[in-house]
């Protein structure tokens, strides 16, 4: 196994090219500046270095000086990592050789590790010729690339050291992220997306006839048929849970009547929205039916809700639900590879993907949405509650107080979505849903039942959307995430509002079928200090009735409690600030249900 010296000054950076390097089987060592290194480099000589220079007391250059006066370092490959780019550095550094130069500006793990793997093939020069580096290095920069076969990082979660129990190096490293771009350029690139794309001529005549109340079913079944893919998926929905009454129906016309002329104008919309945008590639970040099925769940939850508070909106809900993504889409089409990267760093700090979306992009795939969506004539009383669906309740009441149930009713159906792990949609992360219930008025009763129909329904409607000719197997999210698990999960969960708490649904999507085996991780939700002492009596009496003692811990907050928990002396225990990636969880999960002596070394 091959050793490289990571030397960087800043945590974050070590932190991560060390797990990335790991990943890829190499052991590492790290030290925090030219000192240290040094002092590490007299002991054990390394196969690589990774080398910073810009560094407190003994910067980078006084290291690669010392190394390349000592014998036994002579020939010892680096790679400079830095943000010094100038072309005296440059040249001081290529005099003394170095096998790379990378600057931090446009530094990308994939494109390192990529470099890594390079110098170290067999039969690569330790040390390149300074001339070939600094030609090489004060040559332009191409455009940033992002390498789509990259794995997944996964940092250490937050009490393993990676990431205070705070958040505050979450946001030191997002502060890191480069900008790809500001906010005014990114709008710019996507106003030339242009007018909806790829309707077919049957399609607009469908609209211009549900525009005048007196079409007739015939006419409008007339119109369908000319789409013939329109026409079988119309069908596929007359027939799906959602409208079945009675007997299938096998023509279009029965299939207008039973969907109904009001609706169906919007189902046709919807089904060729989903065609428009089924074809673009997310390579491996995102599978295109699993984004597809999220949006459906999320639509279905959010008419559900509206059957249940206002029955009025429910195609209206439906419709918001379907397309509260699709600006991801649009962004994977004007922007590329450079959207990819956004994606690969949310899953590489674990981190919501529309807060790096605004760090690296300057504006979220929501908030693109209204531009889009006004251009593309969709009635402005749907555009909020989509620009809105990342939001708080707070943020909600303050930002549309016009329109608080319809933009809370779509924000809950989306993290209900997430939950369930009905699909995804590139943002892997579970947020909080009681105050949104409230926002909403929605029951713990009717809270219940959704969770009950949103899977057999999302199952139903999704196979009459969406096409899957090439008759491969449906991957389900669950299953995915339950094989990163490492031995089977069961768990004993403790929430002040457990009837109405996402986290309680995701971690029920995430355990094992009841075998009678008592928890062995207990997840405490505690949403505000004043639960604190309420919710460890509920914990030390759930274990008690199980005659359990000290079960290891996954204690869920929001940003900023530093102490989650009183008297957590005794047992294992590990802090998540809410809202959560599924990886986060995952990895501390993982490290909760580790033997003792695995739990002992983390």
């Amino acid at each position: 196994m091959k050793t490289i010296l990571i030397v960087d000054d800043k945590a974050i950076i070590r932190e991560l090219v060390e797990t990335a390097l790991r990943g890829e089987g190499y052991r590492t060592v790290s030290a925090c500046g030219g000192a240290d290194a040094i002092t590490m480099l007299a002991s054990e000589v390394p196969e690589l270095v990774l080398l910073d220079l810009c560094m407190p007391s003994v910067d980078g250059l006084g290291v690669l000086t010392r190394m390349r006066s000592t014998p036994s370092l002579g020939k010892v490959p680096v790679i400079v990592l830095t943000s010094a780019g100038d072309r005296a550095t440059v040249t001081q550094v290529a005099r003394l050789g170095v096998s790379g130069f990378i600057l931090k500006d446009s530094f990308s793990l994939p494109g390192l590790l990529k470099k890594v793997a390079e110098v170290l093939a067999p039969g690569t020069p330790a040390v390149g010729p300074a001339s070939q580096v600094a030609a090489r290095s004060l040559a332009p920069t191409p455009p940033r690339r992002a390498v789509t076969s990259s794995p997944t990082i996964r940092p250490p979660s937050a009490a393993g050291g990676a990431f205070t129990s705070d958040g505050r190096s979450a946001t030191e490293a997002l502060k890191s992220l480069p900008s790809i771009m500001s906010r005014p350029q990114l709008l710019a690139r996507i106003d030339k997306c242009g007018e909806l794309q790829g309707l077919s001529p049957a399609v607009a005549q469908v609209m211009k006839l549900t525009a005048n109340s007196h079409t007739s079913c015939e006419a409008l079944a007339k119109a369908i048929g000319q789409d013939q893919a329109i026409a079988v998926k119309i069908l596929k929905l007359a027939n799906s849970s959602v409208y079945t009454r009675g007997k299938p129906v096998d023509s279009v016309q029965t299939a207008v009547v039973r969907i109904g002329l009001e609706r169906i104008r919007q189902a046709v919309i919807n089904l060729s929205v989903v065609d428009r945008f089924s074809a673009v590639a997310f390579d491996r970040h995102l599978e295109t039916r699993q984004f597809w099925e999220h949006a459906i769940a999320c639509g279905i939850i959010a008419a559900e809700i509206a059957h249940a508070t206002d029955a009025k909106h429910a195609d209206g809900a439906f419709t918001a639900g379907l397309m509260h993504d699709v600006g991801r889409v649009v962004l994977a089409e004007q922007l590329g590879a450079a959207y990819v990267e956004v994606i690969s760093m949310a899953q590489a700090l674990q981190l919501p993907l529309e807060t790096v979306e605004t760090r690296m992009l300057g504006a979220t795939h929501a908030e693109i949405m209204e531009r889009v969506l006004l251009r593309w004539g969709f009635p402005k009383g749907l555009v909020k509650p989509i620009v809105l669906h990342h939001s708080s309740a707070g943020v909600i009441r303050t930002t549309a107080p016009e329109q608080v149930v319809e933009a809370a009713r779509l924000a809950l159906a989306n993290r209900l979505a997430h939950a369930l792990l009905l699909g995804t949609s590139g943002n892997e992360t579970i947020y909080p849903t009681e105050e949104l219930c409230q926002a909403v008025g929605l029951s713990p009763a009717t809270f219940q039942h959704l969770i009950g129909l949103a899977q057999q329904q999302t199952d139903d409607m999704k196979f009459a959307m969406l096409s899957n000719s090439s008759g491969s197997a449906w991957p389900r999210r669950v299953e995915q995430v339950r094989a990163g698990l490492r031995a089977p999960f069961r768990p004993l969960f403790v929430s002040a509002s457990p009837d109405t708490d996402a986290f309680r649904v995701f971690i029920q999507q995430m355990a094992e079928a009841d075998t009678g085996e008592p928890p062995n991780v207990a997840v405490v939700h505690l949403a505000r200090d004043e639960d604190k002492l309420g919710l460890l009596e509920q914990l030390r009496a759930a274990q008690a009735a199980r005659g359990l003692s000290n079960a290891p811990c996954v204690v869920l907050t929001p940003p900023g409690r530093s102490a989650p928990l009183p008297s957590a002396t005794g047992r294992f225990w590990r802090h998540l600030t809410t809202p959560v990636t599924v990886s986060a969880f995952v990895d501390a999960v993982n490290a909760a249900i580790a033997p003792a002596a695995g739990r002992n070394a983390a």
